[in-house]
């Protein structure tokens, strides 16, 4: 009996301090939109460069086609926001700290990155970025690796032309996000590592196959969807207890293991996942 009179105590208390209790939640202080303008070089005597992309919260959209390293704008409307362009040696980094911003908007806040890159310089490109919103077309470009760690976000990357040199990695490595890849076999990459958590992920190998490749994907409970087009070669194993792979087109199936027919190299990948859906797509 005690023991329910001195429950019914707390509760009465709690709900007396409830009404009595007010939260002020900081705010992020709002200035005028500015510009930066970037327009960097490969500076003489460097044959081989680092690019570096440190990004925040942020709205992006990156085109190939520039005639210098990365040319481009990016638009914000908070303090401390400037992005910071810095050379060392043969690498440049392009960064933004909003680290630092905590609370809620007062305002809508605005951080729109918009870069193009060109250059016939082999270029290790390094992308790192929160929770975004990305559009990316890599196509024509001479990258010797790429490498995008990203938090939860909406992301594109396209190649819709070769890369114009054999590219050695490329790692994507994502949260619960929603990522579209187009045009994979025109990344010329020897070795693909993709690691998603819960999200929704496509990867689209169209294009041009110019060597063998190899694809490792890790992925927690998402959906994936594979897209091997006609006459390309491809082995897909799937690891784990994975027992949701839907097929549509002509596949031969043994056991775990999804392969085509085609002419030229082959790619072979490995999906190790235990939970969630696998469409692999033939056309």
């Amino acid at each position: 009996m005690k023991k329910q009179i001195f429950l019914a105590i707390g509760i009465l208390t709690l709900s007396s301090l409830a009404c009595s209790f007010t939260v002020n939640l900081p705010s992020v202080d709002t200035i005028p939109e500015k510009t930066v303008s970037i327009n960097e070089s490969v500076p003489s005597g460097i044959e081989d460069v680092v690019l570096r992309l440190d990004i925040g919260a942020a709205e992006v959209e990156i085109n190939s086609g520039a005639k210098n390293l990365v040319n481009g704008t990016v638009t914000y409307n908070v303090a401390g926001w400037e992005p910071v362009v810095e050379w060392d040696g043969d690498e440049l980094t392009i960064k933004q700290e909003t680290q630092g911003i905590k609370g809620l908007p007062s305002t809508k806040v605005t951080n729109q990155w918009n870069l193009q890159m060109g250059g016939a310089t082999p270029t290790s490109l390094v992308i790192n970025a929160g929770a975004y919103s990305g559009e990316m077309e890599l196509g024509g470009l001479s990258l010797n690796s790429l490498k995008i760690e990203d938090g939860a976000s909406t992301n594109k990357v396209s190649f819709s032309s070769p890369n114009l040199i054999p590219m050695e990695r490329f790692s994507y490595n994502t949260g619960a996000s929603t990522i579209t890849l187009k045009g994979l076999a025109n990344a010329n990459f020897k070795e693909m590592e993709f690691s998603g958590g819960a999200g929704s992920y496509e990867l689209d190998f169209n294009g041009k196959l110019q060597s063998d490749a190899e694809v490792n994907i890790e992925a927690g409970v998402s959906t994936i969807k594979i897209i091997i087009p006609e006459g390309t070669s491809a082995e897909i194993k799937v690891n784990g207890e994975m027992k949701n792979v839907n097929t549509t087109g002509t596949w031969t199936v043994n056991g775990s293991r999804y392969s085509t027919e085609g002419s030229g190299p082959k790619v072979k990948i490995n999906v190790n996942m235990n939970l969630g859906s696998l469409d692999l797509v033939r056309k």
